[in-house]
């Protein structure tokens, strides 16, 4: 017997041969139908390119042996239309040709064939290629199966994602209701709070408490960082600073009759319970002042946080403060104390470095300059919308790019209040190259929740 007479192998002598054992033959190949029936494979006939496209997608192939001269459209568009049918992995193409023209077989293996077979078709020819035939096809089939795996993990991992996302939506919501009150009045004088974390949760944390019925506290926090870890810390300290008499530092040394602990003493207790208490590798900067509502006498501690400003009834501004060392860091820190007066007509303005930090579209921050210049250009704004102008202000020289978290406190005394307009006003826009130069242009200032009636959270 020749080698060409030779019968095909078994299709279970093949590697793993049961994922090809479907065969589908396009032509009269009567001599290759017949050896690979005895072979074992699963074969169905089609006598033309359209049969075999309409049988295609039940019969769903892992082979097509298909002779040139019984496809009536172009072997192109057939491997377009037959690769583009659902057959659950790779179709293996074999062209059987009547010639052994290069050019036209470097065509139709361009067109999509992937192997040929020359008239008259000898049986080892057709065994190599369908052993070639099935390693494609088993390389194909490790590649889907890793692509279903991979598929299956990234599915699991935007569940995940989702998951966490709604996780942080609520502990943002949560830290965001730490903020008991955005705003508060204390005799002449008016508190307003803002925090805009720059994702769902952050690390700023702003708020107030009544001391006696004179005084009040007043409290900017920022933790290094602005992630899960930094929310954690903030929602810890802020019990430390609530308006309980027995959780507050300040105000538990009053329930044995002693005096309330003092901003730096605050500072120091706070340094301590961070580096003590709480084993944590964070710091923060702190600004804390209590105000004498009645005497409009301040006094204040900063903690490496930003200078607070003071706006005087002619529209001047003061930084206040030398800066001292952050919380957390040194046993025994020095930390800059200083008093100064209120007076009516004035305002005190405290930020985070979330606002000078803030960058426009080529990287430059705004620094302490350009904050001065968005507060006279919205002098006549005051509460919460000048608060809100500030932010919109931010947003548009950041073209909305947030890196930090912002927050600040706001204390007003009636007198200041009395001379501001309401809500519709020129807002600021600062130039992109620093703040220099600020310009004023209208803004219909106007938040979605509260109308800056409730000094809302909200991103409106």
């Amino acid at each position: 017997m020749s080698i060409a007479d030779r019968s095909l192998p078994a299709a279970a002598a093949c590697p793993n041969a049961a994922t090809m054992r479907r065969v589908l033959v396009i032509g009269d190949l009567a001599r290759q139908q017949k050896k690979l029936l005895q072979a074992g494979y699963h074969l169905t006939l089609a006598a033309s390119a359209a049969d075999a496209l309409a049988i295609g997608p039940q019969f769903r192939p892992d082979v097509v042996i298909a002779d040139a001269a019984a496809l009536d459209m172009p072997v192109a568009g057939f491997c377009q239309i037959l690769r583009g049918l659902d057959h659950g992995g790779y179709c293996y193409v074999i062209l059987v040709v009547q010639s052994r023209d290069a050019r036209e077989i470097a065509g139709n293996l361009d067109a999509g064939a992937d192997d040929f077979l020359v008239k008259p078709v000898k049986t080892f020819e057709l065994h190599a290629r369908l052993l070639a035939g099935e390693k494609t096809l088993l390389a194909g089939g490790d590649l889907q199966l890793r692509n279903s795996r991979l598929h299956g993990l990234l599915q699991q991992m935007r569940e995940a994602q989702g998951k966490a996302e709604r996780d942080l939506g609520d502990a943002g919501r949560l830290q965001r209701a730490m903020m008991r009150d955005h705003s508060g009045q204390f005799g002449d004088m008016t508190i307003s709070l803002l925090l805009r974390p720059a994702h769902q949760i952050g690390g700023d944390l702003v708020g107030f408490f009544p001391i006696d019925d004179q005084r009040a506290g007043i409290f900017a926090l920022d933790i290094a960082g602005h992630g899960v870890a930094a929310a954690l810390l903030t929602a810890r300290l802020s019990v430390h600073l609530s308006a309980s008499p027995d959780l507050n530092e300040v105000l538990r040394p009053l329930r044995g009759g002693n005096a309330a602990l003092t901003p730096v003493e605050l500072a120091h207790r706070l340094n301590s319970i961070l580096l003590d208490e709480m084993g944590c590798n964070s710091h923060m900067t702190m600004a804390y002042a209590d105000i004498n509502h009645v005497t409009g006498r301040v006094s204040m501690v900063q903690a490496g946080h930003p200078h607070p400003v003071l706006q005087s009834a002619d529209g001047s501004l003061r930084r206040l403060g030398q800066g001292g060392m952050p919380l957390g860091l040194f046993s025994a820190p020095e930390f800059d104390a200083f008093e100064f007066t209120l007076q009516p007509g004035e305002r005190l303005l405290i930020v985070s470095d979330g606002f000078t930090d803030s960058a426009d579209f080529k990287g430059h921050p705004l620094g302490e300059h350009g904050l001065d210049a968005l507060i006279a250009a919205n002098s006549s704004l005051c509460g919460h919308a000048f608060l809100e102008a500030l932010i919109l202000a931010l947003n548009g020289r950041s073209l909305g790019k947030v890196r930090d978290d912002r927050s600040a406190v706001l204390v007003e005394t009636d007198l200041f209040r009395r001379s501001c307009s309401t809500i519709i006003l020129t807002g600021p826009v600062p130039d992109q190259d620093g703040g220099d130069g600020v310009r004023a242009i209208p803004w219909r200032l106007r938040c979605e929740l509260c109308e800056f009636k409730a000094g809302c959270l909200g991103p409106g």
